[in-house]
């Protein structure tokens, strides 16, 4: 049996250790919108859009190309593509493009969009060349478009292959 003061002392230690978790859960939850290995919440179309435009400005400020991934945290391929993409070298290749990850959440919200873009089936990478942000994104310039599938080698050959032809 404990002393009363080793009850207290260890009550206080539970109390500080769930608050320290809670404090980690709120921060983890917390995602970047353009951070390629996390979810951001799931966006309605217009959030999307606004969203697209204003990632397409920063790229063009940025002078990159915007690379949009249409992503999900219930897709298995999906899952996959955020493990690879903290790979060291798909990291190494990133530099080149401003990525935006646009979450289609459970009933494909964004399904308007996507198909907009061109793309089919997620995930997907869109590379688009900013140029013109307020026209509809149907009429950006699509530079390429790929179906990742997780292997880190083909991703980063894919950025490389991108970063090549922009620099032509």
């Amino acid at each position: 049996m404990l002393s009363p003061r080793a009850t207290k002392l260890l009550v206080l230690a539970l109390v500080a250790v769930s608050v320290a978790i809670g404090l980690l859960a709120v921060w983890a939850r917390q995602p970047g919108p353009t951070k390629l290995t996390n979810w951001p919440p799931p966006l309605n179309a217009s959030q999307a859009r606004s969203q697209l435009r204003s990632q397409c400005r920063a790229a063009l400020a940025d002078n990159r190309l915007l690379l949009v991934e249409f992503s999900a945290p219930w897709c298995e391929h999906c899952q996959a593509v955020k493990q690879a993409a903290s790979d060291a070298r798909v990291k190494a290749e990133l530099d080149a493009v401003r990525p935006l990850v646009l979450n289609v959440g459970d009933d494909d919200e964004l399904n308007e969009l996507r198909l907009e873009l061109g793309a089919r089936a997620i995930p997907a990478w869109v590379v688009l060349r900013p140029e013109n942000c307020e026209l509809a994104p149907a009429q950006w310039a699509r530079i390429d478009l790929t179906y990742p599938r997780g292997d880190p080698r083909k991703l980063a050959l894919f950025l490389a292959e991108l970063k090549a032809s922009d620099n032509e």
